[in-house]
């Protein structure tokens, strides 16, 4: 009995990193539990029915659905993943309830017919988190299903997040595991970005020297991700992800050791 409870266990670690890794992505503009409005924008999708959500999910992954204008953006957040992992994330938002906070307000009233104000009185209200304006968006354009085409642009927001994060860059500490291995880059860049740019391992080392690779990832990988947001807008949550930055960094030592000139073959 005890053995069992063990693995039962162990069942629900794993799932339950399979869960932080899938929506590691999304609470950055969703919040941790799925509780904010994306951008400002989005409805609060916390406690979203399962069969809803994931039925949006694959919409934004074949390019089908652009509400609110995040289309391009959701496509790219999710253009990499099964039916299952999909299917997992949906049941995950289902479990998760939107419940916001409250705050508490001190009110004084006044009467207009009194010289004596009202004592103090406290009232409970639902506490609503501001909203900023984002960047105003382009005019939607028609969303191509991945992979993607390098002729896209980001747009206005889009930019504003790309020249956001290149500015915190120099200062960005990563974490101090040592070097980033050419293994993990290889898994991150066949997990993180092959649908986003469209090709394989093999094509993407060699579409430069093992120089102009090591200038492309110097500076915490700025001139690489600068350069490839660009080229590939869909791939800008991931490259601008401060939680994907040492993948990323990973994704520099598998790319130079198969650079154009490198002379080794990917496995």
């Amino acid at each position: 009995m005890k053995r069992i409870i063990i693995m039962a266990g162990l069942a629900l670690l794993g799932h339950s990193d399979e869960i932080n890794i899938l929506t590691m992505k999304c609470t950055t503009c969703h919040g941790d539990r799925f509780e904010r409005s994306a951008l400002g924008k989005s409805e609060i999708i916390a406690g979203w029915d399962t069969d809803k959500t994931y039925t949006a999910l694959q919409a934004y992954q074949l390019g089908t659905r652009n509400t609110h204008g995040m289309g391009r953006l959701m496509s790219g957040q999710v253009g990499s993943y099964t039916d299952k992992e999909l299917w997992s994330m949906a049941e995950y938002i289902t479990t998760l309830k939107s419940t916001p906070p409250k705050a508490v307000i001190h009110l004084r009233a006044s009467s207009i017919h009194s010289a004596t104000p009202t004592p103090a009185s406290t009232v409970v209200v639902p506490f609503s988190p501001p909203v900023t304006t984002p960047v105003t968006y382009l005019a939607a354009t028609p969303i191509a299903s991945p992979p993607l085409k390098p002729t896209m642009t980001l747009n206005a927001y889009e930019q504003t997040i790309l020249t956001t994060y290149l500015q915190s860059l120099p200062g960005r500490m990563v974490s101090p595991k040592g070097t980033h291995t050419l293994r993990e880059g290889q898994k991150f860049y066949l997990r993180y970005l092959k649908a986003s740019f469209g090709m394989n391992g093999t094509r993407f080392s060699s579409e430069h020297t093992t120089a102009e690779w090591e200038a492309l990832f110097a500076n915490n990988g700025q001139k690489f991700i600068q350069t490839y947001a660009q080229r590939f807008p869909n791939a800008l949550p991931v490259l601008t992800h401060p939680a994907m930055l040492d993948g990323i960094l990973s994704v520099g030592t598998f790319a130079k050791e198969y650079s154009s000139d490198g002379g080794n073959i990917v496995e």
